[in-house]
């Protein structure tokens, strides 16, 4: 699944007022990213691995994470490493 994903991705869940928070501070940090945003609940394998945990920034190209709480200059680095 996550071959087919955008680079970057958000996973998120219902109603989580954090995910949105999130959102918004990378949307400000980098304005310019192209993002995915993925229900926790849309996949099984992804709820397992994230569920108690969003919001997570993922890159799926590198199979890495980035866990809230995150910072600009966490979003910034992790971004472009």
């Amino acid at each position: 699944m996550l071959s087919e994903l955008p680079k970057f991705c958000l996973i998120t869940g219902a109603d989580c007022s954090l995910c949105t928070v999130a959102e918004d501070l990378i949307s400000a940090t980098v304005p310019e990213l192209e993002m995915g945003l993925i229900d926790v609940r849309s996949d099984y394998d992804l709820y397992h691995l994230y569920g108690a945990q969003i919001p997570v920034l993922l890159n799926t190209h590198a199979n890495m994470a980035l866990y809230w709480p995150f910072t600009a200059t966490s979003i910034s680095e992790f971004i472009h490493s």
